[in-house]
């Protein structure tokens, strides 16, 4: 279990690397194509949208957790 987080106000960029393949197809259903160069605003994190993507993520083989499941208690 692992996440990746931007404490900072400026914007960050990161680049995913998953071997074996096949994750790729978990980020594409759940993303959304935009232009380069343009940026979507985050997601709503509601009820419906957490059960849908807790959906994606188990049909791919992957597990969810809250944002702040791994923050210092």
């Amino acid at each position: 279990m692992h996440y990746f987080k931007n404490v900072s106000d400026k914007l960050a960029h990161l680049l995913c690397t998953v071997v074996p393949a096949g994750l790729e197809e978990f980020f594409e259903e759940i993303g959304e194509p935009v232009a380069v160069g343009e940026f979507l605003p985050q997601a709503p994190m509601n009820p419906e949208s957490i059960k849908k993507l807790q959906a994606i993520a188990q049909k791919h083989g992957q597990v969810v957790y809250p944002p702040s499941f791994l923050d210092k208690k």
